[in-house]
């Protein structure tokens, strides 16, 4: 339904996505997961907060960076942030 959309018009794209989809988020648990990617001291390390439905994403991201309280209050204190 964007710019790359070169086979249906983009309004009739649109309801068609719109129809399929709605209501397809409803009853899902959503995780809103802050993280830091290196050390929480570090100058170096970059913050953010991920929103996934995927309990599989969270284990994966707890795995692969700091995240809890700890990064949640890093972020907190205005330094760098992933948006």
């Amino acid at each position: 339904a964007g710019p790359t959309n070169n086979w249906a018009d983009p309004d009739e794209m649109y309801d068609t996505l719109h129809a399929l989809f709605e209501g397809c988020m409803e009853g899902r648990t959503m995780y809103v997961i802050p993280f830091c990617m290196g050390p929480l001291d570090s100058p170096l390390a970059k913050c953010g907060i991920q929103l996934s439905d995927s309990a599989y994403a969270v284990v994966n991201t707890r795995i692969m960076t700091r995240m809890g309280t700890s990064a949640l209050q890093k972020i907190g204190k205005g330094k760098d942030f992933v948006p």
